[in-house]
């Protein structure tokens, strides 16, 4: 609990309006907004959702419509399509392998330095698997943005020279570099420079993409929050005795 509350301060304080740069932070406002509301219930209610995010599927499905417009009128860039594939698909598998990525970095850390030789086996297929799904969809990548190759030689030539100095373990699956369109935007300008209109639209995709991400992990957050809630209300009124309340 100790900890749960210091880690909520420590967002209330980042969330500031002298963090943010701004007159008033949404901490303040949000909080006017609650005393407004139980002083008087006809106020905007501060827990009441007024717009409902796009998620994931949304934002595709949009992408996707975008995309077939551009393609109809005839002003899509030709370098955003490949052997039948649009950049946006792309984008959008990048996405979807990072989160693979997370996860099984996540399980790795999770199964402690003595695993059972079932888990260890399950680990081993598993990042076998993700190794291959990255290779793969790196060969596609690379027909869009070529620039890539360059930008993996410059991290192995980078992680050599440290290899010199010092021992260390090969790359693990989950944390190859998949260099999506917004790590590509901020490498040295002569990375840039390639196909620069398709990377700005990839860019302004990839992050209408993981705005879509992040509606969703919110989304998940607000129910669990709910269902937590419940939970403990439901404990606080009706259970009595240890054994209850576990």
């Amino acid at each position: 609990m100790v900890e749960m509350q210091s880690a909520f301060r420590e967002m209330e304080a980042s969330l500031t309006a002298e963090a943010l740069g701004v007159e008033e932070g949404p901490v303040a406002t949000w909080t006017q907004m609650a005393t407004d509301w139980e002083a008087d219930a006809d106020s905007p209610n501060p827990f009441e959702m007024v717009r409902k995010d796009d998620h994931l599927a949304k934002v595709r499905h949009d992408l996707a419509v975008e995309a077939a417009t551009r393609e109809r009128d005839g002003i899509e860039d030709m370098d955003a399509v490949r052997d039948g594939m649009h950049v946006t698909e792309v984008i959008a598998m990048g996405l979807q392998l990072e989160e693979q990525q997370r996860t099984l970095r996540f399980d790795a850390s999770a199964a402690g330095l003595h695993p059972t030789k079932d888990q260890s086996r399950t680990m081993v297929e598993r990042t076998s698997k993700m190794r291959r799904k990255i290779l793969a969809w790196i060969d596609i990548q690379r027909g869009f943005f070529p620039v890539v190759d360059s930008l993996r030689a410059r991290e192995d030539h980078a992680r050599a020279q440290i290899a010199k100095t010092q021992p260390i373990p090969g790359v693990q699956a989950y944390d190859i570099a998949l260099w999506m369109p917004s790590a590509i935007a901020k490498a040295p300008g002569w990375a840039r420079r390639q196909r620069p209109k398709l990377l700005d639209d990839a860019v302004d995709h990839e992050y209408r993409l993981r705005v879509g991400q992040a509606n969703e992990a919110l989304d998940e957050m607000r129910r669990n929050l709910l269902v937590r809630t419940y939970l403990y209300n439901l404990k606080d009124a009706y259970s009595r005795g240890v054994r209850d309340n576990m």
